[in-house]
């Protein structure tokens, strides 16, 4: 079904401090829970020991969302 849903990603190197890293709000049909969705961060503002992924906002059915979520972040 039709979602959007707002997500930030935030970096730390001591899981103390965080710096933002990603701000988005999604809108996109979604054919299944079990659908692959890829989101690329456009220019990471550094790279950090830890990641936090939070989603703030969800609007639709939150329970049509995965329980699992996979990150794969890419640093150079």
């Amino acid at each position: 079904g039709q979602s959007w849903w707002q997500w930030i990603v935030a970096g730390s190197n001591d899981g103390t401090t965080w710096t933002l890293v990603e701000n988005r709000t999604v809108s996109t049909a979604w054919s299944s829970s079990l659908q692959t969705q890829t989101f690329t961060i456009a220019s990471p503002s550094g790279s950090y020991s830890y990641y936090r992924f939070i989603i703030q906002k969800i609007q639709g059915n939150p329970s049509f969302f995965s329980s699992s979520v996979t990150f794969s972040i890419a640093c150079s």
